[in-house]
């Protein structure tokens, strides 16, 4: 709970809510919309709901409010101080009340109001000191959470850059002659080959450019689609078969669209997977 927030927003409202305040014969409650806030206001600390009532600026309709819950509401669980200042508060209010009514005496009462609101302004004010006091650390507070908020900001952007970086891959797919001009892939025989399966003599060149392949993110793209669904096709990059589905296999040669079952097993040996159209 914030004290001095509920505090400051009470006297806010006391000041400002000019909605009148009725009480009549046969209804079940005073007519008025806001009797929540008072209510509320009451429960968190009664004392101070009471001073509030005749701090500077209150609204008569608002004092009004006030002084019905302070007489209307059971004081016989709250503390002996407690109960004194809704007393004391009650009365100061209710004398005023009557010399407005009541013209004789008037000045009488006023003096008397005076004289009470003199002791209970040192109270408020008091309050007032302790509840400055308790905003400043409040703002305090807000401005570290603030601080770490944004360090907690930097590092989601960091990890969420190093996931997409981590989780790019790129693909190409072309019959042999284009993707060995393109250097892409090369021939090599005997046994040096870089991939070591029955009958393949073509693997990935040394360097390989990203700009000839088509960029992924593995996280979301798990199926590859051939150009043409009714050719065979070969992996010959680092990736295994073994680790995908497709329609049709017939051992390194596969027809249809390339499934990856699992994408860290199959991305693992290499980012760059190549495909040649057979």
């Amino acid at each position: 709970m914030n004290p001095s927030a509920d505090t400051s927003k009470l006297l806010e409202h006391l000041r400002t809510h000019v909605e009148p305040f009725a009480v009549r014969r046969g209804d079940d409650g005073p007519r008025c919309t806001d009797l929540k806030t008072h209510l509320r206001a009451y429960e968190i600390d009664p004392a101070l709901y009471a001073l509030s009532a005749i701090a500077r600026g209150v609204l008569d309709h608002q004092r009004a409010r006030v002084l019905y819950l302070l007489l209307s509401q059971s004081r016989a669980n709250l503390p002996a101080a407690v109960q004194r200042t809704l007393k004391r508060v009650s009365a100061m209010m209710v004398r005023a009340r009557d010399g407005a009514r009541e013209p004789a005496g008037a000045k009488k009462r006023e003096e008397d109001l005076k004289n009470d609101n003199e002791k209970l302004k040192a109270q408020v004010d008091a309050d007032a000191l302790r509840i400055a006091e308790l905003t400043s650390q409040i703002d305090q507070q807000a401005q570290t959470i603030a601080q770490m908020q944004a360090k907690v900001d930097t590092l989601d952007m960091a990890v969420n850059e190093l996931r997409a970086t981590q989780s790019k891959a790129y693909y190409v797919i072309g019959n042999e002659d284009v993707l060995i001009k393109k250097g892409i892939i090369v021939k090599e025989v005997g046994a040096n080959l870089l991939i070591a399966r029955v009958g393949r003599t073509l693997v990935p060149a040394r360097t390989l450019d990203r700009d000839q392949f088509t960029s992924i993110d593995t996280r979301q793209v798990h199926e590859i689609e051939m150009p043409d669904t009714t050719r065979r096709y070969q992996i010959v990059s680092r990736q295994s078969l073994d680790d995908a589905e497709a329609p049709q296999r017939d051992g390194p040669n596969f027809r249809g669209n390339l499934k990856i079952k699992d994408s860290d097993k199959f991305w693992a040996q290499s980012k760059y997977l190549i495909i040649v159209e057979r």
